[in-house]
This record gives structure tokens, sequence and C-alpha cells, in this order.
């Protein structure tokens, strides 16, 4: 979504990113073409928007005209993600074989690289802009210092070796969320690296994770086809809340 929540972009399999008008459902732009399928998409705070593909390629547009302002490919795995911090002040863009690299929000690199000792399949910012997490194989979570590129954590269950797909900071950043092929979703605390909860009821890869903006509830979405909201608070009893239904 845009930072006003107006917009939703989505990236397709054929290349294209589009725009749509997040009240009405209608399609309002379409952003060029990747060579390939996109990876990820996401917006910063004026309404600049970061797509990456398969080709390993990056590209900054402006969502509002349309125009693409630069793309670069400067990694040499190729670039497969990016996402905007929330403060839209910085990048991080990844690749598949493992590295991930912090940009200034205009593309230039900044920092060091950081290196994941595996395959990513996702990274995430903490709100306030202060860390990194990537999830890939082995089960495993690296969380980074985005100033200095030092590993802070590094999260994995000896007995749960299941790639990460997704992953989530709640609110205040004391908590990471990571779903796995395997159908489970860990709860790691930031502070001490500490698995505390391990939440199953999904038949298939969790390939989406969320927290409520009060971090009492964690939602996730998964290959079954459905939506499960957790109560994953001390105010509130844990376990699955209600399951929606219906996709196909």
């Amino acid at each position: 979504f845009s930072q006003d929540g107006a917009t939703l972009a989505s990236g397709s399999a054929d290349g294209t990113v589009r725009l749509w008008d997040a009240v009405t459902g209608e399609a309002i732009g379409v952003l060029g073409k990747h060579r390939q399928r996109v990876e990820s998409v996401s917006f910063g705070p004026h309404n600049e928007l970061i797509s990456a593909s398969a080709d390993g390629a990056s590209r900054l547009w402006d969502a509002r005209s349309g125009t693409l302002l630069l793309e670069f490919d400067d990694q040499p795995e190729g670039i497969h993600g990016a996402a905007f911090s929330d403060d839209g002040k910085s990048l991080a863009t990844w690749s598949r074989n493992g590295s991930t690299a912090i940009r200034e929000a205009t593309g230039h690199r900044i920092g060091r690289r950081m290196e994941f000792g595996g395959s990513i399949e996702t990274c995430v910012w903490s709100h306030d802009g202060a860390l990194i997490a990537c999830g890939g194989s082995e089960g495993r979570t690296v969380v980074w210092s985005a100033r200095s590129g030092e590993k802070v954590l590094e999260l994995a269950a000896p007995w749960n070796v299941s790639t990460v797909k997704s992953l989530a900071f709640s609110p205040d950043g004391d908590v990471i969320a990571a779903g796995h092929i395997n159908r489970a979703i860990m709860l790691w605390s930031v502070e001490d690296g500490t698995r505390f909860m391990a939440l199953w009821g999904h038949e298939e890869a969790v390939s989406g994770v969320h927290f409520s903006n009060d971090g009492e509830y964690v939602h996730s979405a998964s290959w079954d086809r459905t939506i499960k909201l957790w109560a994953v608070s001390d105010q509130a009893t844990t376990g699955i809340v209600p399951v929606l239904r219906g996709h196909e």
C-alpha cells in the first residue's frame, strides 16, 4: 500500500507492476515491464515505488507519473527483492543468493554488504529503521544493524530447518514473527533471541505474516488459501481467532 492507503501496487509474473485504487478496486496504471516476474514491490513516503524482479534488476518509479527514475543491478548476484524503511530514507535490496545491501532512498549503496550464508526469501525492516531481518534457507532468520551492518541475531530452531517464507517485526520492535514452508509460525524475542511461541494451524506454507497495530495479533496468509488471525499477547487468549476462507 501507498503511505496514504489510497493505492495498492502488485507485482506479477508477467513482469508488470500494476497500480490499483484501494477503495474502488479499479486499475489505475501500469509501470513499465521487467524482463521476468516481479518478486517484490514497496512504496516510499512520497509515492516512490521500488520493484525487484527475477531478472536481477531493481527499478525505482514515480508512481504518480509512471516515470522510471532509476534502474540498478549492481549486486553481483542480482537484486531479487527490495523494501523501503518506514521513514522512506533507506532501501534494502537483497539477492536470493544471500547478499543484502542498505542504500539511500535514491538507490545509492551505503554501508557494507551483508551476507546471509544461504538463500534469502524475504527481508523486512524494524519500524524504527534500526534493524533489518532476512529469512530463508535452513529455517534461519538473521538480523543486522542497519547502521553498521553488524550481525545482531541469528534465529533458528534446531528441529525446524524449513525455509522461512515471511517475516514481520512487532510495532514495538521486540518480537519477530517468521512464517515457514512447513506451516509453522515462530515468534522470537529480539532482545535475547529466544523462541517463545510456535503457532500451528495452517495446512500449507505460511507465505505472509503481519502484526496488528497494537501488537496483540498476528495475521498469517498461507498457500492453503486461508488467512488466520492469532492472538499472541498476554492481554488475549493465545490461539487462532477467525479463519478467513474464500480463495480458490
